[in-house]
């Protein structure tokens, strides 16, 4: 959470150090220098960037290669890294080449064996220490695997150096579990973020967030100045950064070990648009991302909603990892106001107060960073910048990014706007509803289709283009704010057409949906 302004430091020459400071052994052990680990730290000046983030630690690339072909046969899994030094934990981007389908990764800890379900080449393999050894069970095919470490996090660095993750958010905060939200499938949308930024690590928050074509493009909104740690986040810093889903405390009281909980992770992303104005000082402070793969089944995704009106919500909620921490909720019962945060750019942001609840007072941390403000509706308002709220200070407000600004007011360019990326179908909606991940579909569309005459005149129109005669459509007309008004299944008539009969409804902005088969349309339509 960006409390003051951005401080930038350059952070040159870092990987110099790479070499003297980790070192691989031929059996897997990890090896740290604890002098060059301190170098780092001073040069990187950790201290003064822990005042403005929440700092997981510090990072550095590696090139480190493991073959794992020298294993000897074994049907048990086998050690393949293991770490000795107990001052320290660490987080290992782990990248495997030529993993079988039938091979298994286990960690080994103080609870016995762990399964690391991931099929994915590249993963974060987050708090290795002490206590833990990774192991790999050869399959067939046998002798062909590789293990590369392509980059560190020092997460601890020793005992006077504390760091932000799992369990250190404050003790007012509320588990996201807990049933007091408006709209729990928001939790869903919500995306613990590990930055990676030159030579540091810390947390923000982000949210999943649909868009008009409803096509679950993996679009993540957070705040820019997560970005701005030194400087903008490079291209390939971005292909490090880390999105945790549903890493939740599996229940609403009581204290939980970070191994309850499951680790669905996606590797890196790209930018798409920023609001370009020092993470708030003269714009709403947005980021847009897209990740680099879709979002797998399992985790069970939403898409959030969004809304761009003038009117906003008396009541609504945020769930946010303050401090890296488990997913927290926040709720409010008083209507935002419209103000600025760095007040030279009026109507900039929300002002938001928060409300105790029977779970307790949760607020916002660093780490809460770019979590998204909703409505009772669970649709984006803003995103979070900063304030001055605590678990110390709850009587004390918190300042959003104004969704409705950051849609077209921080620049006429497509990098500095979300209306091109939000609403590709150009369809001006104020509002837009929710999308589950189950309910999309990957379709091609149906491109010659049109509706005739459009402005539609005394309530009669024709859709026009259907080249399947035999196929039932599927019409469905919704209004601006996603709400469905009209369903007709009809099969196309000759010289591929339908009527469309739209005499009850009012003269307004409509969208309508025409499905045949695996293919779909969406149009805008006006009724005079």
């Amino acid at each position: 959470m960006r409390w003051f302004k951005i401080l930038f430091f350059l952070l040159c020459g870092l990987n110099l150090y790479s070499q003297e400071l980790i070192q691989l052994k031929e059996k897997g052990e990890i090896i740290i220098s604890k002098e060059k680990l301190k170098e780092l730290s001073l040069k990187t000046d950790l201290e003064a960037y822990r005042e403005y983030y929440a700092i997981r630690g510090l990072f550095q690339e590696v090139s480190l290669e493991l073959n794992l072909n020298n294993l000897p046969a074994s049907s048990e899994p086998l050690p393949i890294l293991t770490f000795n030094e107990p001052s320290l934990q660490l987080d290992l981007f782990l990248n495997f080449t030529n993993l079988a389908s039938e091979d298994q990764l286990f960690l080994s800890t103080e609870k016995g064996l762990k399964s690391i379900t991931t099929k994915a080449e590249s993963f974060l393999l987050s708090s290795f220490s002490t206590k833990h050894r990774l192991l790999f069970r050869d399959r067939f095919p046998y002798h062909n695997s590789r293990l590369n470490i392509n980059g560190v996090v020092f997460s601890e660095i020793d005992s006077n150096v504390v760091l932000d993750d799992y369990g250190d958010a404050g003790t007012c905060q509320v588990n996201a579990i807990c049933s007091i939200a408006t709209n729990n499938e928001l939790s869903r949308a919500t995306t613990r973020i590990l930055w990676i930024n030159g030579s540091l690590a810390g947390w923000c928050t982000g949210t999943l967030i649909n868009n008009t074509a409803f096509d679950a493009k993996p679009y993540v909104l957070s705040a820019e100045h997560c970005a701005l740690a030194g400087s903008l986040v490079s291209n390939n810093d971005l292909n490090r950064w880390v999105f945790f889903f549903n890493y939740l405390n599996p229940n609403c009281e009581g204290g939980n070990q970070e191994s309850d909980i499951l680790q669905q992770q996606i590797l890196g992303a790209s930018l798409r648009a920023r609001s370009a104005d020092n993470g708030g000082d003269f714009g709403s402070d947005f980021l847009l991302l897209e990740l680099n793969q879709n979002i797998p089944a399992s985790y069970n995704a939403y898409f959030a909603g969004w809304n761009r009106g003038p009117i906003l919500s008396s009541k609504g909620d945020c769930f946010h990892h303050p401090s890296g921490d488990a997913q927290k909720i926040s709720i409010y019962r008083q209507r935002p106001s419209i103000t600025s945060y760095g007040g030279s750019i009026p109507n900039t942001h929300l002002e938001v107060f928060w409300q105790d609840s029977k779970y307790g007072f949760g607020t916002t941390e660093g780490g809460s960073s770019g979590s998204a403000l909703l409505d009772e509706y669970g649709l984006i308002l803003g995103t979070l910048t900063g304030g001055n709220s605590s678990c110390q200070q709850t009587e004390l407000s918190d300042l959003y990014g104004r969704f409705a600004y950051s849609w077209s007011s921080n620049g006429e360019f497509p990098a500095r706007q979300l209306a091109p990326w939000l609403d590709p179908l150009e369809l001006g909606n104020l509002r837009l509803q929710g999308l589950n991940s189950g309910d999309t579909i990957d379709i091609p569309i149906l491109n010659d289709i049109s509706v005739f005459p459009n402005p539609v005149q005394n309530g009669q129109a024709e859709i026009k283009g259907f080249y399947d005669l035999q196929s039932p459509a599927r019409i469905q007309l919704f209004s601006l704010a996603g709400e469905e008004l009209q369903e007709t299944y009809i099969s196309p008539f000759a010289y591929g057409t339908i009527p469309l009969n739209l005499e009850t409804f009012r003269s307004g902005l409509y969208i309508l949906r025409i499905g045949q088969g695996n293919r779909q349309k969406t149009l805008k339509i006006w009724i005079l």
